[in-house]
């Protein structure tokens, strides 16, 4: 049917010298231009900032002819914006469908996103999408100035897109540097560029190890649906084989992780390593928050060998829980069981569930705020010999009362109160059919009297601090300000914290006078100095060498600390015996600076007597050059080399190179030092 005989009827009203005509080619398609005219034989020309429009779909151009008996289009300096999409094509010319949906441009270039660029010979269209080009001289994401060859770009002879795939195939493909032919390979598979999670290799990288030897990385991304994917990661060089994984699924209450490796290698020749995790966090419709870990590992080498986690096994841990407000209270149930697997195949588990409700108690008998709480605990154990522990039980009913008050204009006051009801039955008693019930009390007393003054620099405050306190039950949180011991906080003498000098079971009386002082200038610095002497009449044990008071209840606290606007942080605590020995103490120095234009250099240190590692401390030094940055750590535990590691990574709007090392210096498990070095390098699209 011809499309242009109503066109004549429109154009009587119009001169051909008219500038910007408007007419329609057809019901979905508007065209625009300087100048229009229809020949004799039906053809429209249409010349001078050509714009066709058809919904959200543009073409632009210098010209356009539309021959009627054809229904194609022919175009000469062509733009099409997709109807979309963040595509553009330009071409010199062109011959499409009357919709613009499907046709050919020559000489084609491609711009997906603002970033990748694609140059052909000839382009197809199909559908409104681009379907395949021929003759492709250069892909890449690099700017691209004139004269100048791009940082990388690869050439094609052809490329095919799957739509049902989301990728592009590209046939003889050649990837250069600077222009210089670097690789080929005749089959190249990427995911369309207009994809967020398409299938496709993502950057590998090349590594070198001194116990995997050389190999390589190639990562293989599977978007499985919208809410799960896989990604497998062939590890190859000359000592190992290996696969990892790695799955992720997205729930509406929750989401699973699971990962691991394979491996054959020549560390253990005869044997098959591997290691599986899996990680979970779900909530049930009836508000249970459920989380859990659990793993296995072949051997206890394997994961410091490969350099997956810095432990040589890992621990399963399941918990429930769930927490409510009936409006009055809070409700907490929860179950936890943790379970470790050793390499004797031998186990070790711990089971444990408990429920409690606490909530205010409406009283106008003293000021204050008065709790009350109920308490449910019982738990279970299996030891590795085998031996269960039968499930023992403990019920607490506790009743706590707190108020805090200023008086006049500097002194608080703050009190607390607290009885206790402590039922247990233990099936490993002399009688675990008879329950044991135990009444527990405490009481305490705290004031502050602080004096401030604020001048044009500086501000201070020195603040005198007593308390005084009875009890006859074990130290928790709730009572730990009140407990007059080794609690060292700088700045707030009695505040919690986790370091330990007395019994933690005491009974009596206790008191402690300390002194708080800070100092605050403009310009950034600032001093806090606590010092104090805490006094227990009764600690339970006092020949606990542990706690580090023999014979003794009297100790010595002091703490201070000390930063800088940019350079230094500093702070310590000490606890000290009456005889001034010392028996915890923690500290920790940072120091932080800049020189030159781009460097900067830190270093940590801390100490901590009562820990496994009293001292660890790191180095970290770091720099941008143009392009580049560069970073160095080393940490060290105790005084000796733990862990170095050092990157070099390039990154511009089209690459992005890593070289980096680790070199471990530290054993776990059966897995003595391991070095490492890897290079990566990824080309954006």
């Amino acid at each position: 049917m011809p499309k242009l005989p109503y066109l004549f009827v429109f154009f009587v009203f119009l001169t051909t010298a008219v500038s910007s005509q408007s007419l329609p080619l057809d019901n979905s398609v508007t065209l625009l231009a300087d100048k229009i005219k229809i020949t004799e034989d039906n053809i429209l020309i249409a010349e001078g900032n050509v714009e066709a429009r058809r919904g959200n779909q543009l073409l632009k151009a210098t010209k356009l002819i539309f021959d009627d008996k054809t229904e194609e289009i022919y175009v000469e300096n062509i733009t099409i914006f997709l109807e979309g999409q963040n595509t553009k094509i330009l071409g010199s010319e062109g011959q499409l469908g009357l919709e613009m949906r499907a046709g050919l441009i020559q000489a084609a270039n491609i711009l997906v996103d603002e970033k990748l660029k694609i140059s052909a010979s000839e382009v197809f269209m199909d559908g409104g999408e681009v379907d395949r080009a021929n003759n492709i001289w250069r892909v890449t994401t690099c700017k691209e100035c004139k004269a100048k060859q791009p940082l990388w770009h690869f050439s094609a002879r052809s490329a095919d897109r799957n739509a049902d795939r989301s990728e592009i195939m590209y046939k003889n493909v050649v990837l250069k540097v600077k222009g210089v032919p670097v690789a080929f390979t005749p089959y190249l598979r990427l995911p369309d560029p207009r994809i967020s999670r398409a299938r496709g290799f993502l950057m590998p990288s090349l590594e070198v190890s001194s116990k995997l030897g050389t190999g390589v990385r190639i990562p293989y991304f599977v978007p499985i649906k919208d809410d799960k994917d896989l990604l497998l990661t062939p590890l190859l060089s000359t000592e190992t084989n290996t696969l990892e994984y790695r799955y992720r699924q997205a729930f509406e209450n929750g989401n699973l992780t699971v990962s691991g490796a394979v491996s054959k290698d020549t560390i253990h020749p005869n044997e098959l390593r591997y290691f599986i995790k899996a990680d979970g966090s779900f909530v049930s419709a009836s508000g249970y928050h459920i989380n859990f870990q659990t793993g296995k590992v072949s051997d206890d080498g394997y994961l410091g060998d490969y350099g997956y986690f810095s432990e040589d096994k890992f621990e399963t841990r399941v918990t429930l829980e769930k927490e409510e407000f009936d409006g009055k209270g809070n409700l907490k149930q929860s179950v936890k069981l943790v379970r470790n697997d050793f390499f004797d195949n031998t186990t070790e588990t711990e089971v444990t569930g408990s429920v409690g409700y606490s909530r205010p108690i409406a009283q106008n008998l003293l000021p204050g705020q008065v709790l009350g709480s109920l308490d449910l605990t019982t738990s279970s154990s299996k030891a590795r010999d085998e031996q269960v522990t039968p499930f023992s039980s403990e019920a607490t009913a506790k009743v706590s009362h707190s108020y805090a008050k200023q008086l006049g204009k500097r002194l608080e006051i703050s009190t607390v109160a607290e009885t206790e009801l402590n039922i247990s039955l233990d099936p490993e008693n002399e009688s675990p059919n008879d329950p044991q019930s135990q009444m527990k009390n405490k009481v305490g007393f705290v004031a502050k009297l602080p004096f401030s003054n604020t001048g044009n620099k500086i501000s201070q405050t020195v603040e005198p601090v007593f308390t005084l306190s009875y009890g006859n039950q074990t130290t928790d949180d709730a009572f730990e300000l009140f407990r007059s011991s080794s609690v060292v906080n700088t700045g707030e003498l009695h505040r919690p914290e986790e370091i330990s000098g007395f019994s933690e079971e005491w009974e009596g009386y206790g008191a402690s006078l300390g002194l708080n002082y800070s100092a605050y200038w403009d310009s950034g610095y600032t001093i806090k100095v606590s010092t104090g002497a805490p006094i227990v009449s009764n600690p339970a044990d006092k020949s606990d060498l542990g706690n580090g008071f023999p014979d003794s209840s009297i100790a010595y606290v002091l703490g201070g600390a000390f930063s800088t606007p940019e350079l230094m942080s500093f702070d310590s605590k000490g606890l000290f015996s009456s005889k001034g020995e010392l028996v915890n103490a923690q500290s920790s120095l940072g120091l932080s600076f800049s020189f030159g234009d781009n460097w900067l250099a830190s270093a940590t240190t801390r100490y901590d007597r009562l820990s496994d590692h009293q001292i660890t401390s790191e180095l970290n030094i770091s720099t941008a050059i143009r392009d580049w940055k560069i970073s160095g750590k080393q940490s060290y535990l105790d005084g000796q080399r733990d862990v170095f590691e050092a990157s070099a990574i390039y990154e511009d709007e089209c690459t992005r190179f890593l070289v980096g090392m680790k070199n471990r210096f530290s054993s776990i498990g059966s897995s003595s030092s391991v070095q490492t070095f890897s290079v990566s390098i990824q080309l954006k699209r």
